[in-house]
């Protein structure tokens, strides 16, 4: 590594850090949300946070995945902490909850022929 390139990628990885923390938090303020709109009688029919995060993967870029997915599992995993679940069910419950918002945009531009045919609708 050059003396050089150095700085730069740490910038790059701030800057990857600070925004799965943002992401993260806008993911825990939506279950936040959701718990209003929902109520708290267990487990939710309706969860819009996972419609949120499908939407946000197919509207990014493709480096910009593992941000998102890494600020949905952490989201995922302080709601549910914050929820009163073990950590062993909450760290489960956000591995679903990345993996359904991964698979759902890999099926959904797969269905769609790319991002090409996507931004046509």
């Amino acid at each position: 590594m050059t003396r050089g390139s150095w700085p730069r990628a740490a910038i790059r990885f701030i800057r990857s850090l600070a925004a799965t923390a943002a992401v993260g938090a806008l993911y825990l303020l939506a279950v936040k949300l959701t718990g209003v709109l929902v109520g708290d009688e267990g487990i939710a029919l309706l969860w819009p946070v996972s419609g949120l995060f499908l939407g946000a993967l197919l509207f990014a870029e493709d480096g910009f995945w593992r941000v998102l997915a890494y600020g949905a599992f952490a989201g995922s995993l302080a709601a549910n902490l914050d929820a009163g679940s073990s950590v062993s069910t909450s760290f489960a419950f956000a591995v679903l909850s990345t993996a359904e918002g991964l698979l759902g945009a890999l099926l959904v531009l797969r269905l769609a022929n790319g991002r090409s045919d996507l931004q046509r609708i």
